[in-house]
């Protein structure tokens, strides 16, 4: 039977290593930079920016979603953006992922007033956008994520 529960911070070595699996089943691991430090510092402290929700099967860690409050000034309310979904492999297909994503937004809709649920899939994650097309998330074509990093952000960010 498959656990589920919030992350504390003495499992933010868990979250790191299967942020490190969903970095490598996206074929992306030589260019995944988090560390359980940053985990830590940034999840778990004072004012922490993200929630974790695991899943546990037989005590083993098997999924997770990272996720966080944001708010749309469009329509008005609070939201809920889910920035990492991940469920080990061998368990895709058993409803891991939709009762992580149910439990998120029962949550954030109970604690953060939360009425509705975002999150980005990569183009080349088909299954993914499949998934999250048969639960009824549909595309937002509106819109287009942009993004500012490195330098370019500390530039924009220094502007004294």
């Amino acid at each position: 039977m498959i656990h589920y529960r919030l992350a504390q911070r003495e499992d933010a070595a868990i979250v790191q290593q299967l942020l490190q699996q969903l970095a490598a089943s996206l074929g992306e691991a030589d260019i995944y930079r988090g560390s359980e430090v940053a985990l830590e510092r940034h999840g778990f402290g004072e004012d922490p920016c993200f929630e974790v929700l695991l899943a546990h099967l037989e005590g083993r860690p098997v999924g997770l979603c990272l996720y966080f409050r944001e708010f749309s000034t469009w329509r008005g309310e609070p939201g809920v953006y889910v920035q990492d979904l991940y469920v080990d492999p061998d368990l895709r297909g058993q409803s891991v992922g939709r009762s992580l994503l149910h439990r998120v937004a029962s949550r954030s809709a109970l604690l953060w007033h939360c009425h509705y649920l975002r999150l980005s899939v990569h183009d080349n994650n088909h299954d993914a956008r499949f998934f999250y097309q048969r639960l009824g998330l549909v595309s937002d074509s509106d819109t287009d994520i942009m993004k500012l990093t490195g330098a370019a952000f500390e530039n924009l960010a220094d502007m004294s």
